[in-house]
C-alpha cells in the first residue's frame, strides 16, 4: 500500500525532491519501522531520476543501524566510500562509529577502523573523536580511551 501511494505521488507533474524521501526514511528510522520500504523508496527515486543526496544515504545508514542491519549498513558505507559521490562526511562516519556500540559482537577494533579511516582521509575532527571516545566508554575500553586522549592532546 505504501509503495503504491509513493508511486502515485511520483505521477504528479512536479516530482518530489530527495528531501521528501529523506523525511520518510527518517520517520521509518525514528519509529523503528522494519521492512523493505526503504529499499522501495530508493527504487522509486532511481526509477524517477531523483538523485539521492548524502543526507539520503546518511538517513538510510542510520535506519540500517537502528534496525540492527549491520550487513546493509556496511555495504552502503563501503559503496559510498568507493563512489566518493556523494562523499561521506563526518556524520556518515559518526553513524558507523556509534553503530558499533549496539553490534552483537561489539568490538573497539571495528570502531577504531572507522575512526582511523576518517582521520586518514580528512584529518582530525571533534565529532569523530567524541563518537569514538563514547564507544570506548560504552565498551569499557579505558585503555583505548586513554591512548586516544593522549594522542589527541599531545
Amino acid at each position: 500500500m505504501a509503495t503504491f501511494v509513493l508511486e502515485s505521488i511520483i505521477q504528479f507533474i512536479k516530482k518530489p525532491q530527495d528531501i521528501f524521501f529523506n523525511k520518510i526514511l527518517d520517520f521509518l528510522s525514528k519509529n523503528q519501522i522494519k521492512g523493505k520500504l526503504s529499499e522501495n523508496l530508493l527504487s522509486i527515486m532511481i526509477k524517477n531520476n531523483i538523485k539521492a543526496s548524502l543526507v539520503t544515504f546518511n538517513t538510510l545508514l542510520d535506519l540500517y543501524i537502528t534496525q540492527n542491519n549491520y550487513t546493509m549498513a556496511n555495504h552502503l558505507f563501503k559503496s559510498l566510500n568507493q563512489k566518493r559521490e556523494p562523499c561521506p562526511d563526518n556524520f556518515t562516519f559518526s553513524i558507523m562509529i556509534n553503530g558499533v556500540k549496539n553490534m552483537p559482537n561489539a568490538s573497539i577494533e571495528t570502531a577504531k577502523e572507522y575512526y582511523s579511516q576518517f582521520v586518514t582521509q580528512f584529518g582530525m575532527d571533534v565529532i569523530i573523536l567524541n563518537s569514538f571516545l563514547e564507544v570506548c566508554v560504552t565498551l569499557g575500553d579505558f585503555e583505548q580511551l586513554d591512548s586516544t586522549m593522549l594522542e589527541f592532546y599531545s
